[in-house]
C-alpha cells in the first residue's frame, strides 16, 4: 500500500502503513467492535479489537484493541484509527481517518460492529 492522501473539511490530510517491517505481509485490517448502550443515561461505549488480514486473505493476531471508549455509531472506527497509530501500525495526521469509505478500500479495511446488552460483554 502506497501512502493514500484525503480531505476532510477542506484540509488535506495522509495515511500510510507506519513501519514496514511491522506491516510485513499484511494486506489490511479487520476491525470487530462491540457496542453497548447505557439505558440509564442515555450513552454508547464501545471496544474493539484490530487484527492484522495477511496477504494470503488469513485473519492474523490481534495486532491493537481498546476495552472500553465512549462513542456512539461508527465512532469505533476513530477509536480504532487511534489504536492502530499508537501500536505503530498506521500514521496518520487525522484521527478521523479510517470513517472514509475511500480510505477504508486503499487499507483494505473491514469492520463490523455488534450491540451487546451488557457492559460486561464489551
Amino acid at each position: 500500500m502506497t501512502k493514500q492522501t484525503f480531505s476532510v473539511n477542506g484540509a488535506t490530510h495522509t495515511i500510510d502503513f507506519s513501519d514496514k517491517a511491522k506491516t510485513e505481509g499484511v494486506s489490511g485490517f479487520y476491525i470487530k467492535a462491540n457496542r453497548w448502550f447505557q439505558s440509564g443515561y442515555g450513552n454508547t461505549y464501545h471496544s474493539v479489537k484490530c487484527y492484522a488480514v495477511m496477504a494470503d486473505g488469513s485473519l492474523g493476531d490481534v495486532v491493537a484493541s481498546d476495552n472500553y471508549a465512549y462513542g456512539y455509531g461508527d465512532h469505533y472506527l476513530v477509536t480504532a484509527c487511534q489504536a492502530l497509530v499508537e501500536a505503530g501500525y498506521i500514521d496518520t495526521t487525522n484521527e478521523y481517518a479510517l470513517s472514509g469509505y475511500q480510505v477504508q478500500q486503499a487499507l483494505n479495511i473491514e469492520h463490523t460492529a455488534n450491540d451487546v446488552k451488557r457492559k460486561k460483554d464489551l
